[in-house]
């Protein structure tokens, strides 16, 4: 077995330009991975019924299966700062309108509304990624460049901090303070890493970078893109976002390395077969989620969910 260098990601965290997006793409995503279980817990807590909390999570979920990667398309079209803060705008509003409704206790119907709204949410996984691949591949880091491979690591393991604790402190907030606490939490978290972000203009990479100046031949980074581009679809559930994450992300690049447009889930019969074993994997997580809060309130202990969900990610 090859020894691992404890020290292998040090030249990724000495690249400063990477610090503002990537602690802004860290905040949207903590909003991110607790979209569904954070939804479900807010609602149920305030006295809606679990099939309310699980079809507005649903809608959430099938939202962002339809729009996030037409708001991905758009970004690579006319660039981060002019799309951005549009769609995070309409995510936010939907997130006030289910936060806003649950407070006050209002009809059911609000919440389908909201829940759609928020699926407007753009990919922080891709446009971090996006922004470390216009850095590496336009030569604009020179020596002090990080192997592509391990950025791509280093991205996955803060998506899976994300995925790991943000869901916990949702429940947590919830509980010790109000049902709303932990998507509030989550909403502010997210429009300061949209600010962060869009206020990092040096690293945006500019719409038809790749065909000004650097070159397409990383065939391994095509490789990865064409296997996530369909997986990258299944992962709007904010259950399945961790696994999810690198897909979105390698999709992106490859947009970004004037990958063919087609649509990979037509003409590959691979990534047909990732489409539908990651859709069950994401079923089966979001039925995880709530299960797991069902239970803890049926046992009068919500931080019981807390904890679960975290020893489970």
């Amino acid at each position: 077995m090859a020894k691992v260098s404890p020290g292998v990601y040090k030249k990724v965290l000495r690249v400063r330009e990477a610090y503002p997006f990537d602690i802004a793409c860290l905040l949207m995503r903590f909003f991110g991975s607790m979209l569904n279980i954070g939804v479900v817990t807010m609602i149920t807590l305030s006295g809606y019924s679990f099939l309310t909390a699980g079809l507005s999570s649903s809608l959430i979920a099938l939202s962002i299966f339809v729009v996030t990667p037409r708001v991905s398309k758009r970004i690579d079209e006319r660039g981060q700062s002019a799309v951005v803060p549009k769609a995070a705008a309409v995510s936010l509003l939907g997130l006030v309108v289910l936060i806003a409704n649950v407070a006050l206790h209002g009809p059911v119907w609000p919440l389908f509304v909201g829940a759609l709204l928020v699926g407007f949410f753009p990919s922080p996984q891709a446009m971090a990624r996006a922004r470390w691949t216009y850095l590496i591949r336009s030569g604009r880091l020179g020596e002090a460049a990080p192997d592509l491979r391990t950025m791509f690591s280093y991205e996955s393991v803060l998506d899976d901090m994300a995925f790991i604790f943000s869901p916990s402190i949702s429940i947590a907030l919830a509980a010790a303070i109000a049902p709303v606490a932990g998507m509030v939490c989550g909403g502010v978290a997210f429009a300061v890493g949209v600010v962060l972000l869009c206020t990092a203009k040096s690293t945006e990479p500019h719409p038809g970078w790749s065909q000004a100046g650097a070159a397409g031949n990383d065939a391994d980074i095509v490789d990865v893109a064409d296997a996530a581009d369909a997986v990258a679809d299944v992962a709007g559930d904010g259950a399945a976002a961790s696994k999810g994450a690198l897909a979105e992300g390698a999709a992106a690049v490859a947009s970004a390395a004037s990958v063919p447009s087609k649509s990979l889930l037509a003409t590959s019969a691979a990534v047909r077969v990732l489409f539908v074993i990651y859709a069950f994997a994401g079923s089966f997580l979001g039925l995880f989620d709530t299960a797991t809060v069902s239970l803890s309130e049926d046992l009068n202990s919500p931080d019981f969910a807390g904890a679960v969900l975290m020893a489970s990610g």
